[in-house]
């Protein structure tokens, strides 16, 4: 990698895909991959809403009495940028006969687990030549044209990186899953919790603090172009020669190389979608719904027996 001054105070290292050690020649980057190998893993989210979910499945109640009120109530906007939900809510409280709904099954935590040696998942993995890990990623995009990065392993936060990027960083929303091919061949696979915030940099120079200082915009070193150097990052902080953290890094702007048209696509069509969805709301207000509550005491479930029918389950309220 190429060592270059910044600020005249830190050593940062130039990491790009495709640029030679030694000069500034465009070289293949031994283990890059432009295959499938690495890709995001799972669907990229655009901004389509899934599908509705099914209407539950209601028992028939038999209603003992109703009360029933009416509010003038004030809910959060449905998104930033709209004005409060005001309107008149309708609660109807019912007191019902016991349907007998069925018990729930028991959650899959309360099962027993058999007990496994603590080196089966990971001879697993080696076995399968995928190996899993999870990074923690801070971005702050300035101007939609590059981002500063702070990445650690999600077990080794001590370990911690910072560097600028050329990237956007808003287009790695939308997914959190994705892998990459390191330059031995071999598969890592990589869970992502990032935190994306967005600053511009015009904005932070004119403005003023509580204290009544003037903000100044961080300083950033010189980055290649994106569009004819592709991506690249400088380091800035941070120990270069942790293998770990630095695949992290490394492994992030591979991604973007392979799937950066997608990626960008798809923030753009959540854009799109989210500012749809706002005008169709300004032009459509919604209203507060009403509220069905039904209330029962319990009869003794005739699916629960024994020493069970002596714990409580004689009464409540659904």
């Amino acid at each position: 990698m190429k060592t270059i001054p910044f600020a005249l105070i830190f050593a940062t290292i130039l990491v790009t895909p495709a640029r030679s050690e030694n000069d500034g020649t465009t070289v293949p980057q031994d283990g890059a991959s432009t295959t499938e190998a690495t890709r995001i893993l799972g669907p990229l989210a655009d901004g389509t809403p899934g599908p509705p979910a099914p209407p539950p499945v209601l028992p028939v109640f038999k209603v003992k009495s109703t009360d029933i009120r009416r509010d003038y109530v004030i809910q959060p906007p449905p998104m930033p940028g709209l004005p409060p939900v005001r309107g008149i809510v309708t609660t109807t409280v019912q007191v019902v006969q016991d349907p007998h709904i069925p018990n729930p099954p028991p959650s899959a935590s309360a099962s027993p687990v058999p007990n496994q040696p603590a080196t089966a998942r990971p001879a697993l993995l080696q076995a399968s030549g995928v190996t899993r890990r999870s990074a923690s990623v801070s971005a702050t995009v300035y101007d939609h044209s590059r981002t500063y990065l702070r990445c650690h392993l999600s077990s080794e936060p001590e370990k911690e990186i910072c560097c600028w990027s050329n990237l956007d960083f808003n287009h790695f929303s939308g997914f959190s899953t994705y892998q990459a091919e390191g330059p031995d061949g071999l598969i890592t696979q990589y869970s992502l919790f990032m935190s994306i915030g967005n600053e511009n940099r015009q904005r932070i120079g004119a403005g003023t603090t509580t204290a009544g200082t003037t903000t100044q915009p961080p300083d950033s070193p010189v980055l290649p172009d994106l569009a004819t150097e592709g991506p690249a990052f400088v380091v800035t902080e941070g120990n270069t020669s942790d293998g770990n953290t630095m695949e992290v890094l490394e492994s992030l702007h591979q991604l973007y190389d392979v799937e950066g048209p997608r990626m960008k696509a798809a923030y753009h069509a959540r854009i799109q979608a989210e500012a749809d969805r706002k005008a169709y709301l300004l032009a459509h207000p919604p209203t507060p719904k009403d509220v069905t509550i039904r209330i029962w005491k319990r009869d003794t479930p005739p699916n629960i027996t024994g020493a069970a029918n002596q714990t409580g389950n004689h009464g409540g309220a659904r």
